[in-house]
């Protein structure tokens, strides 16, 4: 395994800005070595007040990683939901969707293939990962969105109901570049209008997995509704309704569970390599010494 942080400049930010890259090296360690191909790419979008640095220590990413033969490039979104906004200036739907992969596709072995390119996130990094999914279709094929922060309802009446709003109306504005809290509805960042759109444009659609825990009180009936909108427009959409809340523990089974979704072979190691233990302890080691 190796760990890339990468710091370069955006044109979309107007500011340099930094991503963590995980990458699979040690081909020699299972049965059957893979030629030097370019590696399938999984683009994860981390959550609410989050940033890429909180997921250095998540050893399950290391395992997906190592196991699936799969780079995963984790990129800052601050609090944007990774979508554009014209009061901002900044861009990050395009910093996410276009700039991110073209420079991660330049500096690293990743492949270009539409089917080897996934997106996803957990939060506000699954809104993210639906809205830029359904935004670029011919970037990603699959979408993986963990517990996502569907809230357009909560947008759209933010200051009227008193606990349930996560931003003001002008956070809300400023975030999604809004002159008006209605102008969400049927904007780049409305992911029901977007869904729409691409399916009625006859382009082919990414296929989606999502999962909610049902005990995520405020986000699983969102997610629920939206992944039946979804199968009403034609989507592919793998759902996982099971116990759990909004959290870590739900989230690392929710990781396992999308790779195996993914269109990756999970690779076993060969009996004359290092042992998986070894391995371990090697992947821990190397987290240490970065979250140090």
């Amino acid at each position: 395994m190796a760990f890339f942080q990468a710091d370069f400049f955006s044109q979309a930010l107007n500011r340099s800005v930094r991503c963590g890259v995980l990458l699979p090296t040690d081909q020699s360690a299972y049965q059957e070595r893979k030629e030097q191909e370019p590696l399938p790419t999984l683009y994860l979008l981390h959550g609410m007040t989050g940033s890429q640095s909180g997921w250095y220590g998540t050893e399950s990413l290391w395992e997906i990683s190592r196991n699936y033969r799969m780079a995963i490039v984790l990129p800052n979104g601050e609090n944007s939901f990774y979508c554009n906004s014209s009061l901002t200036g900044n861009r990050y739907g395009d910093f996410i969707g276009e700039e991110l992969v073209a420079f991660t596709r330049s500096s690293f072995p990743l492949s270009d293939k539409r089917e080897e390119t996934f997106i996803g996130g957990l939060s506000m990094g699954g809104f993210g990962a639906i809205v830029n999914g359904l935004r670029n279709p011919d970037t990603f094929g699959y979408i993986t969105a963990f517990s996502s922060a569907l809230i357009k309802r909560l947008i759209l009446r933010s200051d009227e109901e008193e606990g349930l709003d996560y931003f003001t109306r002008a956070q809300y504005q400023s975030m999604f570049g809004l002159a008006a809290i209605d102008d969400f509805e049927g904007s780049d960042c409305d992911y029901e209008a977007l869904a729409e759109k691409l399916a009625a444009s006859g382009k082919e659609k990414p296929k989606i997995y999502m999962d909610c825990g049902t005990e995520d009180v405020s986000l699983y009936q969102a997610n629920a509704d939206f992944k039946d909108r979804l199968l009403s427009l034609g989507y592919e959409v793998t759902w996982d309704s099971r116990s759990g809340g909004h959290d870590g523990k739900f989230w690392s089974e929710s990781f396992c569970k999308a790779a195996a979704y993914l269109p990756v072979e999970k690779l076993e190691l060969a009996p004359d390599s290092p042992s998986a233990a070894r391995l371990t302890r090697m992947n821990a080691a190397m987290t240490r010494k970065m979250t140090e």
